[in-house]
């Protein structure tokens, strides 16, 4: 009986040892080497107005060359310091096209120190980075745009402590 039993023990190991435990997907590996970052648009001069229509700039969107979301942040800092103390500005990004509202624009300019009615020089940088399952950014992803710079001429406008200051 012990021999039929171990005989049987064997035959069944040898079964479990024959199904192989790894998974046949074809899984995808991220390579930063292979990226090939989006390109931003040139931004005309404008005359911010209050009732002015959105500033409109279309990019080319990052390549990551992995099936993954991927989200775009605008960033924008004064011409000259080599976006060392860029501000993330508020933008709508969708499908290849930027669009950033003029009164949201002139309070990033005045909070910059711009003059109401004098020129202003700004560098954008857009930034990609893929996303995880919950929606997140995932570290060592970032890739960023070349720079453009655009001038503006901002209005003169009552600010609150809403646009001065950053939510929470």
């Amino acid at each position: 009986m012990k021999k039929y039993l171990s005989i049987a023990f064997a035959a069944f190991a040898l079964g479990l040892a024959s199904v192989s435990c790894v998974d046949e997907r074809n899984l995808t590996v991220f390579d930063p080497a292979n990226v090939k970052a989006q390109t931003l648009g040139e931004i005309a001069k404008t005359a911010l107005s209050a009732e002015g229509e959105d500033i409109t700039v279309n990019f080319n969107k990052a390549d990551f060359n992995i099936s993954a979301p991927s989200a775009y942040t605008l960033y924008a800092a004064k011409t000259g310091t080599e976006m060392a103390e860029k501000a993330k500005v508020k933008a709508n990004i969708a499908d290849g096209t930027i669009s950033i509202p003029q009164k949201d624009l002139n309070n990033f300019l005045l909070n910059l120190g711009a003059a109401a009615e004098e020129e202003f020089s700004l560098d954008f940088v857009l930034e990609a980075s893929l996303l995880n399952v919950q929606g997140a950014p995932i570290d060592g992803t970032v890739t960023r745009s070349n720079i453009i710079t655009a001038v503006f001429v901002p209005y003169a406008s009552n600010r609150v402590d809403v646009d001065v200051y950053e939510h929470v």
